[in-house]
């Protein structure tokens, strides 16, 4: 893959450099630099609002709230996991935060919960198969993506990725279920 984006690199400079026009080059540069610290800048914003929300929430007893509301569908999800450990605690602020569309503020908890289902391969595998999936009741980081680069109507895309977040979710489940399912019978016999 290296190879083919070197090649892509190669041939757009020398196209630049053919045509004589390699001051579109220098331009290209430095705009594409001024938009990625641009961006940078904006979703660290986030990302500091966000983390400071989740320090605030965890000493607020906020995600023991978010447990208990979650509790009975992750019940189901996560039967393998104790629903009074601190594992379960994390899934549900992991999985919480990623409803909020908060991916990177929802991914300490989601490594923390990792850490604490060492072993449980079933647990890790469907709090993987979640995060990746991605449902969003608000796709906050998208929105601010679209902010960034002056969208006038940043929030037009709710509908939509609540749709589509939602029938991956779904799919993911019913494809995991599944799956764990015809493994479990399969090591039966």
């Amino acid at each position: 893959m290296s190879m083919i984006w070197l090649v892509f690199i190669l041939l757009g400079i020398s196209s630049l450099l053919f045509t004589q026009q390699t001051d579109v080059l220098t331009m290209l540069m430095i705009e594409s630099a001024k938009d990625t610290a641009m961006l940078s800048a904006h979703l660290l914003v986030l990302m500091m609002f966000w983390l400071g929300f989740m320090k605030i929430a965890e000493a607020g007893d906020l995600i023991q709230l978010l447990t208990r509301l979650m509790k009975r569908p992750l019940m189901w999800l996560f039967s393998s996991v104790d629903q009074n450990s601190q594992a379960f605690s994390y899934i549900a602020s992991n999985i919480c935060f990623n409803m909020l569309g908060l991916g990177n503020a929802a991914t300490p908890f989601g490594l923390k919960a990792m850490q604490l289902l060492k072993g449980n391969n079933q647990a890790m595998t469907t709090l993987v198969i979640l995060n990746t999936s991605g449902l969003a009741l608000y796709p906050t980081n998208l929105i601010a993506l679209r902010l960034a680069f002056d969208s006038r109507e940043a929030s037009v895309i709710i509908l939509p990725v609540l749709i589509t977040s939602f029938i991956t979710t779904v799919s993911a489940i019913i494809l995991l279920r599944v799956t764990f399912n015809a493994r479990h019978k399969w090591v039966k016999q």
